[in-house]
This record gives C-alpha cells, structure tokens and sequence, in this order.
C-alpha cells in the first residue's frame, strides 16, 4: 500500500497479479500489466496449449511404418466442436498407440478442459525429407501446431560380386555374378546373364 500525494507524481509498476477468472479480466486504470506474470489463471476464450516439442523419426525405409511417437496438448474453455488433428503428409495419427491410425483425426468432446495424447506414425512413401506441421484446431480456439520430421529412404542401388564366366563364345560370355542391395532391402542372389 501507498499513500497518494496528488502534489507528487507516482509509479506503481506491477510485477505479477492474481486473476481468479481469467486473463482478461479488469485492470485497475493507470496500472500496465501487459507484462504481468499471471498466477493459477485459465484464458478467457478458447485456446490450444501444445505440451510437446518436435517428433523427429529420422530415417524409414519407404512403404514402411515406423514405431510411434506421442505428443500432447491441453484445451482450455474449449466449446464443443471437435478437435481436428492432421493431415500431415507421410504421417497418420491414432488416439491410442495400438489404435486406428489415419491420416487425421476429429476427436469429439463435451467442452471445457481437457487433455489429450496423440499418437504419430511415420510412414513414408517416396525418397525424401519429410518436414511438416501438425495441425490441431477446434473447440473455438486459434490453431497450434506440432513439427514433425522424417526421411523416407531407400536402397542403395545393387552390388555385385563372386563374378565367374559359365561359357565363353566368340562373340559372347554367360557370366554368373551374387547380386546384393543395401539399404532397406538386404537381399541377395544370383544372376545368370548373357551377351
């Protein structure tokens, strides 16, 4: 407290202050407090908190899935239109991590406060960089997103080795050669070929 001389100009900065209510409820005249930190207080309209920062995946052999990976959000005085969740290319999303994986997700939910935990697949299906948002809006409030990373890879191209000459013409050989790929797909083999 401070007792006011009206004769002598005086500042009063606010450092932090309760709201009971919400953020934005009234501040007394005169009294900045943009920069106030708030204490135990909810948002006055709707809004999207994420709770996790970037998935990265790194490397995935194409037309293949990844384990999955997770992240949070947290809606506040949201009202009862769904949340949207995705799509983000070359990822799918489920609300359970052995659940139904889709390209996005409509979660449902009554309004008000609440959390969720999204589950993320990686599943790439050409050769490249896979760097992308993940969308989540709904409920009234304003989008946020979640960045997600990947790299769609594949082989490496065939190798071969042990090459032996079956026969030997005067124009032409049959030659006989292991042929390998690297990459995702470790196979190997023989090839018989002729010219």
């Amino acid at each position: 407290s401070f007792v006011f001389n009206p004769t002598n100009d005086i500042k009063l900065t606010v450092l932090n202050y309760y709201d009971f209510f919400c953020y934005n409820s009234t501040v007394p005249f005169g009294i900045n407090a943009s920069s106030a930190i708030k204490h135990n207080a909810t948002p006055c309209s709707p809004t999207i908190v994420i709770n996790t920062s970037a998935l990265d995946f790194g490397h995935m052999c194409v037309n293949n899935t990844s384990a999955p990976m997770a992240f949070d959000f947290t809606v506040l005085v949201a009202n009862s239109t769904d949340i949207a969740v995705g799509p983000a290319v070359g990822f799918e999303f489920a609300s359970s991590e052995n659940g139904n994986y889709q390209q996005s997700l409509n979660i449902s939910h009554s309004g008000g406060n609440f959390m969720r935990r999204i589950f993320v697949r990686f599943a790439p299906t050409t050769i490249a960089a896979y760097n992308t948002d993940v969308s989540i809006s709904g409920g009234g409030a304003n989008a946020q997103s979640v960045a997600v990373a990947g790299n769609g890879v594949g082989n490496a191209g065939p190798t071969l080795s042990n090459i032996k000459a079956l026969q030997i013409f005067t124009d032409a050989a049959i030659l006989q050669a292991e042929i390998a790929l690297s990459g995702c797909d470790n196979s190997s083999g023989y090839i018989v070929t002729g010219k």
